[in-house]
């Protein structure tokens, strides 16, 4: 931060709404609360020091996330005890990783993993699919749907051509009709194409335990 972005963020916090402004500027800008404070001078230090305290908490928010997604996962495990599930809390790539490897009770692997911060991923070697940001409501979703592809009550429908795969569906039953609720494109396809279409379902359906 430099005095003149200091400047002008105090001039335009005169003419547009205080509120936003600080919310942006601390989160950009507030590496030492002192020289904010002492920069901005007259202007309202309760709402500076509100708004540096949300910058801390912005600022730590992956680490909160990785917690929720922990949680998430450990949800999913306990939601089927009888299958083996690993989770990874320092993971190459990603911020947290949960594994779920073919084994009595599951057809194929699945694999879990929070990345970008807030972005839950479901992937298997027919699709890839990604939820975000971490609401309570994207979260539900999220679960509802690695539930469903272990106890098979949804499906992934596979469209491909001579081993090429041009995309996948992640349906689930609604109203006797299966429901898309997510989309992998892989390879663009002319109308006109002709593809062939594969069905991935778990058969062998563990029980589920709420």
């Amino acid at each position: 931060m430099n005095w003149q972005t200091a400047a002008n963020t105090r001039f335009v916090a005169m003419a547009l709404d205080k509120d936003k402004v600080f919310s942006i500027f601390v989160q950009r800008h507030c590496t030492n609360p002192n020289v904010v404070g002492h920069s901005l001078g007259s202007v309202d230090r309760e709402v500076l020091n509100y708004k540096i305290r949300c910058s801390q908490t912005y600022n730590m928010g992956q680490t909160s996330n990785i917690e929720l997604a922990a949680k998430v996962f450990e949800k999913i495990q306990n939601m089927f005890p009888n299958l083996t599930m690993t989770i990874d809390r320092d993971p190459e790539h990603v911020e947290l990783s949960m594994d779920i490897l073919k084994q009595p009770g599951l057809d194929f692997d699945i694999y879990l993993n929070l990345q970008n911060e807030d972005e839950l991923h479901i992937s298997t070697k027919d699709i890839w699919c990604e939820w975000f940001p971490l609401t309570d409501e994207v979260i539900e979703e999220y679960v509802d749907a690695v539930k469903g592809l272990i106890t098979g009550e949804y499906r992934i429908l596979k469209f491909s051509k001579a081993e090429t795969d041009y995309k996948s569906l992640l349906q689930k039953p609604i109203d006797n009709e299966w429901k898309t609720i997510f989309r992998h494109i892989t390879k663009f396809s002319f109308p006109w194409t002709k593809l062939e279409t594969q069905i991935i379902q778990n058969t062998k359906l563990p029980t589920a335990m709420y």
